[in-house]
């Protein structure tokens, strides 16, 4: 838990149900200034970020997304004009998440070593929180998307000995809309984790996921798991992964973060994902000649989105030897 978040539950336990809010400041680099707060009549928790105005690059904006309110201002006008983004959560169903995205945008902002750096930071935090926002369901993480994150974190683990943890973390593109979940050295790595069984199939979700025409390589990482009263949970994958970063490059443990919010996994999230898994095999393999798919190039005109099955006993054949894998990873 960060002193934001903590600052929030106490405005929050405080606040008197009347119009009017509760303040708490928190102070940052070059007269930067972020301000949680509680309304006091809705019981939403806000944000407002203060900048010199002369230190925004004219190109930076608040993005607009469906869980927040955004609004802005400028006071006083001249050289010293501070501008003002106050971010707000639209409705009390987004208050949880808001607070726990808000707290950590503040402890980042705070312990930025420049305001063009917190600014930055403001910038691709806010990108990931509208994909958070637009793709995230009223019950949080659903099946489907808790599996198919454990199954990028476990690729992003067996990307990492042959490229360097920071390297793999940053390689990791899939939840911010990277063409592929993985992107390094002009090729591309796409995940799939499937507990189907008898027989184990791999589902794919669009006719270019497995299209590898303007790429150096493509690869596909195949996880066969199983569902077990105990085994290995996505909360445990990222709290060794946190672990693992604690430490290391800034710019890796900011972008592992800024992932899963994209992804749309909160803390909170990660503290109901109690699913276990056993996994049984971890392979990648090449894609490419004649590996069983559908091409774009093979749909006729008119026909829309395309999904189908791979039977993982028909391309087992393709998995990558070691020396391989090293060779492409290491680019």
């Amino acid at each position: 838990m960060t002193e934001a978040t903590e600052v929030f539950r106490e405005l929050l336990s405080s606040m008197p149900d009347a119009a009017g809010r509760g303040y708490r400041a928190f102070g940052g680099p070059d007269g930067m200034t972020a301000v949680a707060f509680i309304d006091g009549a809705t019981k939403r928790p806000g944000l407002e970020l203060k900048f010199r105005t002369k230190s925004i690059p004219r190109d930076f904006q608040i993005p607009l997304m469906r869980g927040a309110l955004v609004s802005r201002s400028l006071q006083p006008s001249g050289a010293d004009a501070v501008t003002s983004f106050e971010i707000m959560a639209a409705g009390s169903e987004h208050a949880e998440v808001f607070t726990e995205l808000a707290s950590r945008l503040i402890a980042d902002c705070c312990a930025a070593q420049s305001s063009g750096v917190a600014l930055q930071t403001v910038s691709r935090r806010l990108s990931a929180w509208v994909r958070f926002f637009s793709t995230r369901g009223p019950d949080g993480l659903s099946r489907t998307a808790e599996l198919g994150l454990v199954g990028e974190l476990l690729c992003l683990k067996a990307i990492a000995p042959h490229t360097g943890l920071p390297a793999a973390v940053l390689a990791w593109q899939g939840p911010s809309g990277g063409p592929h979940d993985f992107v390094l050295h002009g090729g591309g790595v796409e995940a799939k984790l499937t507990t189907s069984s008898a027989p184990e199939v791999i589902h794919i979700s669009s006719v270019r996921q497995l299209d590898e025409s303007v790429l150096d390589f493509l690869l596909l990482f195949v996880v066969l798991a199983q569902e077990v009263p105990e085994g290995v949970s996505l909360s445990r994958l990222v709290a060794e992964l946190r672990q693992e970063l604690s430490g290391r490059d800034p710019a890796a443990r900011s972008h592992f973060e800024d992932q899963l919010v994209s992804a749309g996994c909160t803390d909170s999230d990660l503290q109901k994902a109690c699913r276990a898994l056993h996994f049984h095999r971890q392979e990648f393999l090449r894609v490419g000649g004649d590996f069983p798919r559908i091409l774009p190039g093979e749909i006729r005109t008119g026909v829309g989105s395309v999904r189908y099955d791979i039977s993982w006993g028909v391309i087992a054949p393709y998995r990558l030897e070691g020396d391989q894998l090293e060779t492409l990873l290491n680019g």
